[in-house]
C-alpha cells in the first residue's frame, strides 16, 4: 500500500495500462523478495487504495488493452524511468530495464562526484535524467487537471422518457459521457491519437467492455444507449 502511495496519484483526463502497473507491482516485488499477489488481487487492492478508479479498454483496433482511468505515476517516481512496454520480471527484457534505472542513478552519483561547484553540479544533475515523455508533453499542453467543467444534472420530465428508460439510466448517461469526454481528452493530451477510435467505439458499445474488475461499473445497454 505504501510504494502504492508514494508512486501513483490520482487525476483526471489520465489512464495507465493495467498490465503496466501490475508489471511496476511485480518488479517492485522481485526488487524487495517479496511473494506477489496474482493479478486480480492486485486490481482489488489498486480499487482499495485509489477510490473511484474505473477501467476502460484502450488502444487502436484489434490491439486494444485495459486501463486504469484516474491515476498517473507520480512526476518524483523512478517508475517514470520504467519502460510501459517491458515484459514481466524474470524475461529477458527485464534486465535491460533494470539496467536502465541503475544507469541513471550511477550516473547521477559520478556526475556530483566529479563535479565541486555548485552551479556546474546541479546543470549536470539536470542534464543526466532525462524528462519522461509524459512530462515533455505536460509542458506543451497541460496536464488536463482542470480542463474538465462540472457537467450539469440533466433534467427530463417523466413524460419526455421512453417507457425502457429511467431517471437513473439519464444519470448513469452523464456520467458515462463524462468519462467518455476525459478519457477523450486524455488521449489527445498524451498524443494517443490512436485510441480516439477505440474511445468511439467503446462508448456506442461496439465492443464487449465487460470482465471480472468491470462488474460493478454501471453500463448502459445498447437499447437504452442509442434511445
Amino acid at each position: 500500500v505504501n510504494w502504492l502511495m508514494e508512486n501513483y496519484e490520482m487525476a483526471e483526463g489520465v489512464s495507465l495500462p493495467r498490465s503496466t502497473l501490475y508489471n511496476h507491482y511485480l518488479t517492485h516485488c522481485s526488487e524487495t523478495k517479496i511473494d506477489p499477489v496474482n493479478a486480480a488481487s492486485f486490481g482489488k487492492l489498486i480499487r482499495s487504495v485509489f477510490m473511484g478508479l474505473r477501467t476502460r479498454r484502450l488502444g487502436t483496433r484489434g490491439n486494444s488493452k485495459y486501463h486504469y482511468y484516474g491515476i498517473r505515476i507520480k512526476a518524483s517516481s523512478l517508475l517514470n524511468d520504467f519502460s510501459t512496454e517491458e515484459s514481466l520480471p524474470g524475461r529477458t527484457n527485464q534486465s535491460s530495464s533494470s539496467k536502465k534505472i541503475k544507469f541513471i542513478k550511477t550516473e547521477e552519483r559520478n556526475c556530483n562526484q566529479y563535479t565541486t561547484n555548485s552551479s556546474d553540479s546541479a546543470n549536470c544533475s539536470q542534464n543526466s535524467i532525462p524528462s519522461s515523455p509524459q512530462a515533455q508533453n505536460q509542458e506543451y499542453l497541460g496536464d488536463g487537471a482542470n480542463a474538465v467543467p462540472e457537467f450539469p444534472d440533466i433534467i427530463v420530465d417523466e413524460i419526455q422518457l421512453d417507457d425502457n428508460c429511467t431517471f437513473e439510466d439519464v444519470d448513469t448517461f452523464k456520467n458515462l459521457y463524462r468519462e467518455h469526454y476525459e478519457a477523450f481528452l486524455g488521449a489527445i493530451l498524451n498524443l494517443e491519437f490512436g485510441t480516439v477510435e477505440s474511445l468511439w467505439r467503446e462508448f456506442w458499445r461496439s465492443q464487449d467492455n465487460n470482465n471480472d474488475e468491470c462488474e460493478e461499473e454501471k453500463y448502459l445497454s445498447k437499447e437504452k444507449l442509442y434511445s
